[in-house]
């Protein structure tokens, strides 16, 4: 008895089934092969962005440093029609609005980062860029006083603006020791610069001596760890350090002189 040999159109069936399989086995290589670059292009493009966030806010405190003769202080008076806060102030600078009530961070491009995801309400203490407090503190301080322009010796290497630190801690500060830059941009931060320049920073370039450094748990944007301030007091710390951030106080003035 003649045995029958399979069709050509089972043949075709079983070469395409393993064709199929191949293509799945090479999809997989190549996503595993390209995903670590689109991530690393992802992340570039949000730097650059956040880059420009902070380029266009320093623009903000020199026009309104300009107009008021020195940069704005951290807060103000309370019920103050332009806003109490700096963001508030330099918002109204930029767009002509007024931003005394937080609706402004929804209308301003220019506040949000990219690569921020706090999930909670928006506010003073979660904005996601802060100003150096060392420009002008609470104008309430004892030890405040306005900052010029001018005044600041130097004005390429002090940072004004940049992003604020990821556990969301007194979102609208970056200092040194308590209040540092984030590290949302894989360890680096985007700031600007007294003279008006903008540049991606390595975060812990600008921590103070012994900070244990806070982030974000990004898997849920809303597990926050803070960072612990300093156990250097500012006046031991290197002046290189000091410097950098424009640091003043009874006996020192890195800021000015």
């Amino acid at each position: 008895m003649k045995m029958k040999s399979p069709s050509s159109l089972q043949i075709r069936h079983c070469f395409t089934l393993i064709e199929l399989l191949v293509v799945i086995a090479i999809i997989a290589i190549l996503a595993s092969m390209l995903l670590p670059a689109l991530n690393k292009a992802k992340q570039t493009a949000q730097n650059i962005y956040c880059t420009n966030n902070s380029k266009t806010i320093m623009q903000g405190m020199l026009l309104y440093a300009d107009t008021y003769q020195y940069f704005p202080y951290r807060d103000i008076e309370v019920g103050n029609p332009e806003g109490r806060f700096w963001y508030q102030m330099i918002y109204g600078m930029l767009t002509g609005d007024k931003g005394n009530n937080l609706k402004f961070y929804q209308r301003s491009a220019f506040y949000k980062c990219p690569a921020y995801r706090y999930t909670g309400d928006i506010g003073y203490q979660t904005i996601a860029y802060g100003k150096n407090d060392w420009l002008g503190t609470a104008i309430s301080a004892s030890t405040n006083s306005p900052v010029r322009p001018e005044q600041v010796k130097r004005s390429s290497r002090v940072i004004a603006v940049g992003d604020s630190d990821d556990d969301a801690y007194f979102g609208m500060i970056i200092a040194d020791s308590t209040y540092p830059l984030g590290n949302r941009h894989g360890g680096k931060a985007t700031a600007a610069f007294a003279d008006g320049h903008a540049e991606i920073v390595l975060s812990r370039d600008w921590l103070a001596p012994g900070v244990t450094y806070g982030a974000m748990d990004y898997a849920t944007g809303t597990s926050l760890v803070h960072s612990s301030s300093s156990p250097v007091a500012t006046t031991l710390r290197a002046p290189e350090h000091l410097c950098k951030w424009g640091a003043r106080g009874a006996g020192y003035d890195y800021l000015t002189k």
